[in-house]
């Protein structure tokens, strides 16, 4: 095969390549980003730091094919990445207020509680995207390596 009949191949196999691979990316993007969703440590109690969790679309640039999980609620970055131990104070009234649950077994049930001011401990870090992806590289090779037979088998 001479080169000027080369050139034309390489460049139909990554017209093929990229869009096959950026699918791939997809594919396995949701499926961790599933993982995340059900493996995590926090209680979510209205599920919207849960559904905030969503993958980014697959891009292409240079000889790079890349994508992402991310976490849009603010709450998920505090959840993920933990807290140090700080007071909460009011923002907009003169104090704090909440009652304590009605499922605690004790006489301060439906109690209501007023404070200028309250220690928070801190959260304890729980990295659920950071260890979806981890525990998910696999996933990554196994798609990629679809990909490129799925192209080697588009050029024939």
């Amino acid at each position: 095969m001479a080169e000027n009949e080369i050139s034309p191949l390489l460049q139909k196999y990554k017209d093929l390549l990229v869009p096959n691979c950026m699918a791939a990316m997809d594919i396995a993007m949701t499926k961790v980003r599933d993982h995340a969703r059900q493996n995590h440590r926090y209680r979510d109690r209205t599920g919207a730091v849960t559904k905030a969790t969503r993958e980014i679309p697959a891009t292409f640039e240079g000889d790079f094919v890349s994508g992402g999980i991310e976490n849009t609620n603010r709450v998920g970055m505090y959840l993920h990445e933990g807290t140090k131990a700080h007071p909460i104070r009011p923002r907009l009234k003169k104090a704090l207020y909440w009652e304590t649950p009605g499922n605690v077994q004790s006489a301060e049930a439906g109690k209501r509680n007023f404070a200028k001011k309250v220690h928070h401990p801190g959260q304890q870090p729980d990295p659920f995207i950071t260890r979806a992806v981890h525990e998910n590289k696999e996933l990554f090779i196994e798609y990629m390596a679809k990909a490129i037979n799925r192209t080697l088998g588009q050029l024939k």
